[in-house]
């Protein structure tokens, strides 16, 4: 499959039916986000992966967020690992990770509202880690739906606007 058609795929997922990943699959994921570039190859980003059922339900109900969630297969919280650090490099690891799982058949769920400081507390996050956001995982219950996009002479410019 081209990387562009598992992008045409991508949905955001919001209906999971419980079941853990299958292992080869789940370590392909992580080793796409590992891989990622980063600026100046630093890689001062870190995951913490909650995939233990009971732990993902007690997130989602203690972090506030929405209910759905606590049927995925696994909540990836991404960090960087100082204030210095890019948050870029969490978000293009996340992308990466995201890409596996659609070619897989799986969906996903960027999460950028919870309630942080839970989250820091749930995942024993050290001092000077900063979280940047989550990804839900897991085996859709429906396809989901992609919206409209905009035709590429409305959102690519040349040279100026």
């Amino acid at each position: 499959m081209k990387i562009i058609d598992v992008y045409r795929q991508r949905r955001s997922i919001r209906s999971f039916v419980p079941g853990a990943i299958d292992t080869d699959i789940w370590h392909e994921i992580l080793e796409a986000g590992r891989i990622a570039a980063t600026s100046r190859g630093k890689q001062a980003r870190r995951f913490i992966t909650i995939t233990d059922p009971l732990a993902i339900s007690e997130t989602v109900e203690q972090a506030k967020m929405q209910v759905f969630l606590k049927d995925c297969s696994a909540l990836v919280v991404g960090c960087q690992t100082s204030e210095a650090a890019s948050a870029s490099d969490v978000i293009i690891s996340m992308a990466q990770m995201e890409a596996v799982a659609v070619s897989h058949g799986l969906g996903t769920l960027w999460l950028g509202v919870f309630d942080r400081d839970v989250v820091r507390r749930r995942i024993n996050l050290p001092e000077g880690y900063k979280e940047v956001l989550m990804m839900a995982f897991g085996h859709p219950a429906e396809p989901g739906q992609q919206p409209p996009k905009l035709p590429l002479t409305e959102v690519f410019r040349e040279n100026s606007f």
